[in-house]
């Protein structure tokens, strides 16, 4: 999932983000280990791309901060 996708997924518009296809990965290369991983990198990437993007909060990020 790239940073502007993480920003995207919280749009009131997102219904569903699938994050299955990296959950596997992570199964497939670590086990457990590797899904835990991937659970934190999913976790702590949208938080990366709003300090990134100087939004200290969902509620500041515009249109303007999502590229499509």
């Amino acid at each position: 999932m790239t940073r502007n996708r993480c920003i995207q997924s919280f749009s009131p518009r997102c219904k569903v983000v699938m994050v299955g296809r990296a959950m596997v990965y992570g199964l497939t290369t670590k086990g457990e280990y590797g899904v835990n991983t991937v659970i934190e990198m999913l976790k702590d990437e949208p938080e990366f791309t709003m300090a990134l993007s100087g939004c200290p909060t969902l509620n500041n990020a515009t249109r303007n901060h999502i590229r499509t």
